[in-house]
């Protein structure tokens, strides 16, 4: 019995084959949902955590690291 979606036929089609990686460049499949940048650099990371932990539903919040 397979338990690792990667491993089955569905999964080799998806991942091995790189139709998720083509059709997230082409458009096809688009990540959702939309981040929310909430600032740059590491004293940022309480802010979204602040609002993650207000109860963010479905919500993506990003701190940009700039390196």
């Amino acid at each position: 019995m397979q338990t690792d979606l990667a491993d089955n036929e569905t999964g080799q089609y998806f991942w091995r084959k790189g139709w998720i990686t083509n059709a997230l460049a082409d458009g096809t499949l688009k990540c959702k949902p939309e981040a929310t940048v909430v600032g740059t650099g590491l004293e940022n990371v309480q802010e979204a955590m602040d609002r993650w932990s207000a109860g963010a539903s479905a919500q993506k919040f990003v701190v940009l690291i700039d390196t």
